[in-house]
């Protein structure tokens, strides 16, 4: 059982990992770039000296090396994204508040509708 519980979990870094996910779409898509190109060629020997069909199947073999190390690696600890803008907002907001409460003028201002009419 051992064997299924490596796919299980091979299986759930695959569903949750984006960076794995996406490296597995990009070595399938290499490949079957590769493939297709080689079905292209005249014969076998053309297709493998062509350095198109080389490079997609090197690219292909490339990203899915990089999708079964990150598997190996296991899920990565995500840092904490810092989040500045609401902390920003919110600080702005308690200086306007603390501003109005502090200053009557500046709050009679802001109320008192204007004089100018714009028409």
């Amino acid at each position: 059982m051992a064997s299924s519980e490596t796919l299980l979990a091979y299986l759930s870094q695959l569903s949750g990992n984006r960076s794995v996910q996406a490296d597995v779409d990009y070595s399938w898509r290499s490949a079957r770039a590769a493939y297709r190109l080689a079905r292209e060629a005249k014969d076998l020997k053309r297709a493998a000296a062509d350095p198109r069909v080389r490079r997609r199947i090197w690219h292909s073999v490339l990203a899915a090396r990089s999708a079964v190390d990150a598997i190996r690696r296991g899920p990565e600890i995500e840092q904490r994204r810092r989040r500045r803008r609401p902390v920003l907002l919110a600080g702005a907001a308690i200086a306007g508040a603390t501003a109005l409460a502090l200053y009557p003028d500046l709050r009679n201002q802001l109320s008192r509708p204007s004089s100018a009419d714009p028409a």
